[in-house]
């Protein structure tokens, strides 16, 4: 028998990491299990029973030769990897009481990680002050043209 899969939306900011994993883990423990997404917003979920899984993301953009090396890090520490979604990686492992699994346990490593997604975040930024800016000059330039039309006529 196949697990019924089910799909929700919620929409989480890149800098609301650790509240998208606190709702991941509060699914889990309804018996909604992360198995895959695509646009962002929408999280397919597999219903089974109920467990404590904690969830961690990571963002990180990967090259071919990096992969293997990174994901068997996760692995060798009892991470499973559930797939990416816009340069996030997401992981979960099951929770044994007592337990806070957490895939950074270092400042550095978690600074590391932000200032891979404000690079990211600000380049984003500024390719979008450009085309915004190319669309009004643009568009001024545009109306300036009609206005000279209007003029002679």
């Amino acid at each position: 028998m196949k697990n019924k899969t089910v799909t929700k939306f919620k929409w989480f900011w890149a800098w609301n990491d650790a509240v998208e994993e606190f709702w991941l883990e509060e699914m889990s423990k309804k018996g909604y299990h992360l198995s895959s997404f695509g646009v962002p917003g929408f999280y397919e979920f597999v219903v089974s029973n109920p467990k404590r899984y904690a969830y961690r993301l990571d963002y990180q953009i990967l090259y071919k030769k990096d992969k293997n090396e990174y994901f068997q890090l996760f692995k060798d520490a009892g991470w499973e990897h559930i797939g990416e979604m816009s340069g996030w990686q997401y992981f979960r492992k099951e929770v044994i009481t007592g337990e806070t699994p957490e895939i950074y346990t270092d400042t550095e490593s978690k600074v590391a990680k932000y200032k891979r997604l404000l690079t990211f975040l600000g380049i984003l930024y500024c390719t979008n002050v450009v085309l915004f800016v190319t669309r009004i000059s643009n568009d001024i330039s545009a109306g300036k043209s009609c206005l000279k039309l209007l003029a002679r006529a």
